[in-house]
């Protein structure tokens, strides 16, 4: 089970996999591991990346979320 967590199974998998009546159970087997924190902090680096991307192509970048927005555009 360790293995399928560090495969990314959710602790909902892992129950079922082993058959566990509890997560307490299951998160014996998610302790971190530094390789699974560093897959985890490139997967954050990768959508901040992506998001940062996607604002900077939008035309009306910077005015989203505004409470003047709303008003000026009806």
């Amino acid at each position: 089970n360790h293995l399928a967590a560090m495969a990314g199974a959710s602790t909902r998998e892992l129950m079922h996999r082993m058959g566990h009546g509890s997560m307490r159970a299951a998160l014996v087997y998610q302790h971190a591991t530094d390789e699974r924190a560093k897959q985890i902090a490139a997967a954050l680096s990768d959508l901040v990346a992506r998001q940062s991307h996607a604002v900077d192509q939008h035309p009306d970048r910077g005015h989203a979320g505004r409470a003047g927005d709303l008003e000026s555009a009806s």
